[in-house]
């Protein structure tokens, strides 16, 4: 399934469900998204492709002026976005969220029409070959971290989470090298002494020192001073 049809029908799905009662072609709109495929959903992608990108800019900046007037593009319209948008019942939260899906759907869009025919290799593998060996690294790793670095890496992981859901980002964009310098970016306010005695720490700081020394380097520079 390609990632804008993915994305297209959980937004169809959403609007059928919370608006459906009061425009009833909504589940009409939810059931042609799951039909699409082959030319048509070429069809369909090339048609939000042409019609956003040119508004691309009002969208990322979410100025509600694209949402509020009648010329709003096509693709957008039969699915009532306007109508539904100045609804003085939808919430700004839900006003939020349908600009999150129209960013994702206008980048799906675009990247689905333009894509490369190679995809960029794989990039993240930082500690081990296997999945396996990758997930007990991991594992011994968060043991060590002190509660306020958990925390900052909770918030880079949703960051990123939100980033691949709207599209923004793909999964081979967010490499190693992306992860790292974040984190490092983290271990600034971490009290690193903490982190210096936790648990596996001898053998964590072995593994890190062989797999990324960015973040030892890190480390020894946000020691407290003696």
């Amino acid at each position: 399934m390609s990632s804008f049809l993915e994305l297209y029908i959980i937004f169809c799905r959403a609007l059928s469900q919370h608006r459906g009662v009061k425009y009833p072609d909504l589940t009409k709109r939810l059931a042609e998204a799951r039909a699409l495929s082959g030319d048509s959903l070429t069809a369909m992608t090339t048609k939000w492709y042409q019609e956003t990108k040119d508004i691309s800019e009002a969208l990322k900046n979410m100025d509600d002026a694209l949402l509020k007037g009648s010329a709003i593009p096509e693709c957008m319209s039969t699915l009532h976005i306007n109508d539904i948008f100045n609804d003085e019942t939808f919430s700004d939260n839900s006003r939020k969220n349908l600009w999150g899906y129209l960013q994702g759907l206008a980048l799906r869009a675009q990247k689905d029409v333009a894509k490369d025919d190679l995809e960029p290799a794989p990039t993240f593998d930082p500690f081990c070959e296997s999945t396996e060996d990758q997930l007990k690294t991991f594992q011994k790793l968060a043991s060590s971290l002190p509660p306020d670095l958990m925390t900052k890496m909770h918030e880079i992981a949703e960051g990123y989470q939100q980033k691949i859901s709207t599209g923004e980002k793909s999964i081979a964009e967010i490499n190693f090298s992306t992860v790292l310098a974040d984190v490092v970016e983290a271990m600034k306010d971490v009290n690193m002494q903490e982190f210096m005695t936790g648990p596996n720490v001898t053998e964590l700081l072995a593994t890190l020192q062989s797999s990324a020394p960015e973040i030892v380097k890190a480390m020894g520079a946000h020691m407290p001073k003696a």
